[in-house]
């Protein structure tokens, strides 16, 4: 009965100091978001035949919520082209180009049964769908300064990221009450840990610099979503579509996003050091070598100081 009793006040004084237990059965949550992927390519093909372009993406048929171009539009870059057909199934989408019927009947009287040939210059195709994915929403701070550093990162999947940051409460603890128990936890040489949730691809490294403890004591610092569980995961900056994994590099830069030392740069955020200068907040890092593609995600955070 003591122990029992001994224990209940332990937990009872846990929320006065500060501390929670921390839920075995805590987990991220997911949310339904629109998502925006797709390709950068040019086409060329002769005479009435069909030329494919490819893009990847990580859905079902059932969440596609539309394309562009789509079904019998002509092609930005050459009006004198339109897409026959779009095809999506496993994880690919086609789109299927050919010359207008005028044209096509044309070229092929004129130069015989193969015809002439015929191109566009390169140009996107996008696709947009829905599903349910771990999200990260950044608001980009872009040219606006602001007194508080200019928070980007406002929530990972569920996790109040910019609330708690404000109150200075942004700990390992915090996200171990959302997340779950890190798998694991390792201190590196420069006083920074890295704890690891490796069921979502997330890892945080927390720092303190008042010197307590970064892996019990640490504050959000840096973080980063990879491997093959980043698929699961979407950005969405400024609330609008999410970035996801294995969008080309290409289709980044038609969208207008830039590339950066460690990737393509999704969002900034101002911080003081060194007079105010803009950093970036949400990154999407890049894999493969024919064709670069989004395979993660690093996020600049600063909780433990900037």
């Amino acid at each position: 009965m003591k122990q029992l009793l001994s224990a209940g006040l332990v937990l009872a004084a846990l929320p006065l100091l500060g501390l929670s237990a921390t839920p075995a059965e805590a987990k991220p949550r997911k949310a339904v978001v629109t998502m925006d992927t797709g390709t950068a390519a040019a086409v060329q093909g002769v005479g009435c035949e069909r030329v494919a372009v490819r893009a990847r993406f990580h859905g079902t048929e059932e969440e596609i919520v539309s394309t562009v171009p789509a079904i019998l539009d002509p092609l930005e870059s050459n009006p004198a082209l339109v897409v026959d057909d779009v095809i999506w199934r496993d994880g690919l989408i086609t789109w299927l180009v050919r010359s207008g019927a005028a044209e096509c009947a044309e070229s092929t009287s004129a130069a015989g049964l193969r015809g002439r040939a015929w191109s566009a210059p390169e140009q996107d195709w996008e696709l947009r769908y829905l599903g349910r994915r771990y999200v990260a929403r950044v608001v980009d701070s872009g040219y606006r300064r602001r007194t508080d550093g200019g928070v980007g990162v406002q929530s990972f999947a569920g996790l109040p990221v910019a609330r708690l940051y404000r109150r200075g409460r942004l700990t390992i603890r915090a996200v171990e009450r959302a997340f779950g128990r890190a798998r694991s936890k390792r201190l590196d040489r420069w006083g920074t840990c890295h704890a690891r949730w490796p069921r979502i691809g997330f890892t945080g490294r927390f720092v303190n610099y008042g010197l307590n403890p970064p892996c019990r004591q640490g504050f959000l610092q840096e973080a980063a979503v990879t491997g093959r569980r980043a698929k699961r995961w979407a950005v969405a900056v400024d609330n609008i579509y999410g970035v996801v994994a294995g969008t080309s590099q290409s289709y980044m830069r038609w969208s207008g996003y830039r590339l950066g030392d460690l990737g393509i740069t999704l969002a900034t955020k101002w911080v003081p050091y060194g007079g105010w200068r803009r950093t970036p907040s949400a990154t999407a890092t890049l894999g493969g070598w024919s064709e670069p593609r989004i395979d993660g995600f690093e996020f600049y955070i600063g909780a433990g100081g900037d």
